[in-house]
């Protein structure tokens, strides 16, 4: 029996719809119905997932196909250990861009900013669910979510009075150079704040 037969299969054996397990999933309705007709494949973090909601061995899925069941899990696990590495140092990282943001006469570091693009970075290339972003709901709230967070913190940067007293000491160039900076901090904080509120389900 091929994976997209038993996928169906399973999910009809726990009496679940594809509107119920792509909810659980974070993906679409038309994504599982893609996998069941054979038009796309679930990448093996998900088959893992799914062999929880159907409560079917991850080995009864990989059996009979067409791929190498122990490259697909070792390749899985590592990525799945990086991605949770990367998540938890976001928590690191955060605290890191608020000093500096928030910090305008104390000592800065390109360090830090290097470090948020860096683990920024090594997160997306580890996280393996993309398919989450084919509901059109979950990428509509993600992206809410980054721009209330980008506009609450340029809105709390504009009571530091240190950094107002700057608009009023020096000229347009370091003004430019000043801003610019912000903003970049503050996408970055928005970022990896995305990541912890919205990517903590799929690790």
């Amino acid at each position: 029996m091929e994976l997209p037969e038993k996928l169906k299969l399973y999910r009809q054996a726990q009496h679940l719809t594809q509107s119920q397990v792509a909810l659980e999933l974070n993906v679409s309705r038309k994504t599982i119905l893609g996998w069941e007709n054979a038009h796309s494949t679930p990448d093996i973090a998900t088959i893992a997932k799914l062999s929880d909601i159907y409560h079917v061995p991850l080995d009864s899925f990989i059996k009979d196909n067409n791929f190498s069941c122990q490259n697909s899990v070792m390749q899985s696990k590592k990525a799945t250990a990086t991605n949770r590495i990367t998540y938890f140092l976001n928590f690191f990282v955060i605290l890191l861009l608020c000093l500096e943001l928030f910090n305008p006469y104390g000592f800065h570091s390109f360090l830090i900013l290097f470090s948020a693009i860096i683990n920024s970075f090594a997160f997306i290339s580890s996280f393996q669910n993309w398919s989450i972003f084919s509901n059109v709901f979950y990428l509509l709230k993600t992206c809410f979510l980054f721009t209330f967070i980008f506009t609450t913190t340029i809105f709390i940067s504009l009571f530091d009075k240190n950094f107002l007293n700057y608009f009023k000491a020096f000229n347009a160039d370091f003004l430019f150079g000043l801003v610019t900076g912000k903003l970049v901090l503050i996408s970055l904080l928005a970022f990896c704040l995305i990541i912890i509120c919205s990517f903590k389900r799929n690790l």
